[in-house]
């Protein structure tokens, strides 16, 4: 995987694991590949993140047994793990948190923590809760075939790590797709 050794040289600070299996075994469980050798033996010390329902693939059949494959792609070497709303079933994380934890288990919030927070609190654990927009594949395609708004990059995809790092408005700026490509639209009639 030599891709990945020059990617985490870099400095990429997140690797989100493959829905694939290699000799049998689900990549959201796979210790010898996520702890032994990512974050073992090339060095890895940024976030592993499960792909969105990806940890559900461990069990036969999926979505058989969720509490044991958050622990199994946790004990593999997940630190993030991605899920659906579904899993909420009308409550929040945080709630469904206190609810589940010891009793004597202090649960500690902070909806926007700045490293001084956390570096000030000696945590045990943590627990990080981020959020997107649906992707497209969520609500399936777009039967008039109509692109409901524009499409623009809102990094700069580089065309060769060896580029990083590289900022809009550098003298060296060459990217594969520059800051802002993408498509543009005109609202469905």
């Amino acid at each position: 995987m030599p891709a990945y050794k020059e990617f985490i040289l870099k400095g990429v600070a997140t690797v989100m694991v493959s829905y694939s299996s290699l000799n049998g075994t689900k990549m959201h469980a796979h210790k010898a590949l996520i702890t032994d050798y990512l974050k073992n033996t090339l060095k890895f010390q940024g976030i592993v993140i499960s792909d969105w329902m990806g940890i559900d693939k461990i069990t036969n059949p999926p979505h058989s047994n969720y509490s044991y494959s958050v622990l199994a792609g946790i004990q593999s070497g997940i630190d993030m793990v991605g899920k659906g709303l579904a899993l909420l079933n009308g409550t929040t994380i945080l709630k469904g948190t206190e609810a589940t934890v010891d009793k004597n288990t202090e649960v500690v919030f902070n909806e926007n923590p700045d490293s001084k927070f956390m570096e000030s609190n000696k945590f045990d654990y943590a627990i990080v809760v981020t959020g997107e927009k649906p992707y497209a594949e969520t609500f399936g395609d777009n039967q008039n075939l109509t692109i409901p708004a524009p499409g623009k990059l809102s990094f700069t995809w580089f065309k060769t790590v060896d580029q990083l790092p590289m900022n809009v408005g550098d003298s060296s700026y060459d990217p594969l797709y520059p800051f802002g490509h993408g498509l543009k639209t005109k609202g469905a009639s």
